[in-house]
């Protein structure tokens, strides 16, 4: 794994469209609570809306859903196809509780699966699967109210 060098440098790769730490560093994006590769055009452009860690797993347990976008765990998953069919079938799937029996019905090796996602990953199966899923519990931060619709009621009032 790659130590990040300092945020600045980050910040001027991305701003300079510099792919070096593609795949070395992932940018979120706190307001959305998404993360991104390094060549997504969602980034935000402001520094101060954006900030980096420096693993999948990291962005997960930190509680940041990937991309839609640039999908960045599918893209990671890639080089291993059956890495990248299971990360497909996770996605398609997130509120699915996934057994051993399932990842077999897929055919795949359960052993060898687990082996494959913590070396091109660096988190498990179920570790992914859990992160994944939709929680009744987390909320992302409501956005401020907008004025106009505030003041929407008062307005048709009015018109009435």
């Amino acid at each position: 794994m790659l130590t990040l060098p300092p945020p600045d440098a980050l910040h001027d790769a991305l701003d300079a469209g510099d792919l070096a730490f593609e795949g070395h560093a992932w940018a979120l994006d706190p307001a959305a609570g998404l993360f991104h590769r390094f060549a997504c055009a969602r980034i935000p452009p402001a520094r101060a809306a954006r900030a980096f860690l420096d693993s999948l797993s990291a962005c997960l347990d930190a509680g940041f859903a990937p991309c839609p976008a640039c999908r960045p765990l599918a893209t990671a998953a890639a080089p291993d196809p059956l890495v990248a069919r299971m990360v497909a079938a996770l996605e398609a799937e997130p509120g699915r509780r996934w057994r051993e029996a399932d990842v077999t019905a897929l055919g795949l090796d359960p052993a060898d699966l687990r082996k494959r996602f913590r070396r091109r990953l660096g988190l498990g199966v179920l570790q992914l699967a859990r992160a994944l899923a939709p929680s009744p519990r987390a909320s992302r931060p409501e956005p401020p109210p907008d004025p106009a619709a505030a003041a929407a009621p008062e307005v048709m009032a009015e018109i009435e």
